[in-house]
């Protein structure tokens, strides 16, 4: 029984953890920098550098805040990035594009950040080789979230072992009390 006794306390410890951890650890932001180049084809390959697209997506950036893109471009074709946000409420995303080409090579932009939710960076490389930074102060351990559901489930779980312990343990001691009696009446 006191296997039992320790199993169940140590999932509504484990449950409870996980809970808090599922609440606090996502609210840590962290800076953060996300770097690209590119096209990502091998010196050995001999795919031409027509067209090459290159997907990056970021962790989620909290509202109010800002996203800075720097983008720089060599070569003689162009590179065109588009950065969007879907908006939580299901209608079009904010969608930025920024081009690249022999007339404009660099880019610096800011991004205002509408909604708690990752961006999702496109970038489409037509003849040229691009660099891409994307910095931010962004929720890194986001996915930590999922804690609170998991968490919930072995609270419960540990409630209901707990609560069977109870009753094995009330019916053990009517029984052992039953035995004592038992005991003193045949002696």
């Amino acid at each position: 029984m006191n296997r039992f006794k320790l199993a169940w306390q140590v999932t509504l410890l484990l449950g409870v953890a996980l809970v808090l951890v599922g609440v606090f650890v996502p609210m840590i932001q962290v800076p953060g920098t996300i770097f690209k180049t590119g096209p990502g084809i091998g010196s050995n390959e001999t795919q031409a550098l027509s067209s090459w697209t290159d997907l990056e997506e970021t962790p989620p950036i909290t509202a109010g805040q800002s996203l800075n893109v720097q983008a720089s471009e060599g070569g003689s074709g162009t590179v065109t990035l588009q950065i969007v946000q879907q908006d939580p409420s299901g209608n079009l995303p904010d969608a930025y594009l920024i081009t690249l080409d022999q007339t404009v090579s660099t880019a610096n932009v800011t991004i205002p950040v509408k909604y708690f939710n990752p961006f999702v960076l496109m970038i489409t490389s037509y003849n040229s080789t691009y660099s891409v930074s994307v910095r931010g102060d962004w929720v890194q351990y986001y996915q930590a979230s999922l804690g609170i559901y998991w968490g919930t489930t072995l609270v419960f779980a540990g409630l209901v072992m707990f609560y069977y312990y109870r009753i094995v343990e009330r019916r053990e001691a009517v029984f052992r009390k039953a035995m004592e009696d038992a005991t003193k009446e045949t002696a």
